[in-house]
């Protein structure tokens, strides 16, 4: 992931050491997903935390829409989040 604050220069962030990350949405927060299930949550997009999501196997997906994140999964799995 890299920031921004102004479009023209631009800024390597590190994550979670190992994270494989899949895809990464905005809401009322940047939410992104990875491939061992976990999620990973910032405010800023500077510092970020991992938490689990109780998947057991890899999102591959994730949006924001009417107040949710929905994460898909593979299997069939779906995570879902406020």
């Amino acid at each position: 992931v890299i920031t921004s604050v102004d479009g023209l220069l631009w800024s390597p962030v590190v994550l979670a050491p190992g994270a494989a990350l899949q895809a990464i949405t905005w809401g009322s927060r940047f939410v992104a997903v990875a491939a061992d299930g976990s999620a990973l949550l910032s405010d800023d997009g500077q510092s970020w935390r991992r938490v689990a999501t109780g998947a057991t196997v890899p999102l591959v997906g994730v949006a924001f829409g009417l107040g949710r994140y929905l994460a898909p999964g593979a299997d069939g799995a779906l995570v879902s989040a406020r």
